[in-house]
């Protein structure tokens, strides 16, 4: 993942962890995911002013890792999958 970081965008980062949880051993996807979910946010906080209209919005690291979850999510119930059982 932190490879794919340099070139990747935070979408794709997003749809990399997917792809790892789901075709991958993954032995620590918690590791994983503390390691990694900074990288895979960085575009929720502009996503997430321009949906509320509010472009100074700020989000502490809390509820931006929780928006980060919820897309996620979203890309594992597109392949009919769901964070619940990591």
């Amino acid at each position: 993942m932190s490879e794919g970081a340099r070139t990747a965008s935070p979408y794709q980062l997003r749809d990399l962890f997917v792809t790892f949880l789901n075709n991958c051993f993954v032995a620590s996807p918690k590791e994983l995911w503390e390691h990694s979910w900074k990288s895979m946010s960085e575009d929720i906080l502009h996503k997430r002013q321009r949906i509320l209209g509010h472009a100074n919005l700020e989000l502490d690291a809390n509820t931006l890792e929780q928006y980060t979850l919820i897309e996620v999510e979203k890309l594992m119930r597109m392949q009919d999958r769901s964070l619940k059982r990591f």
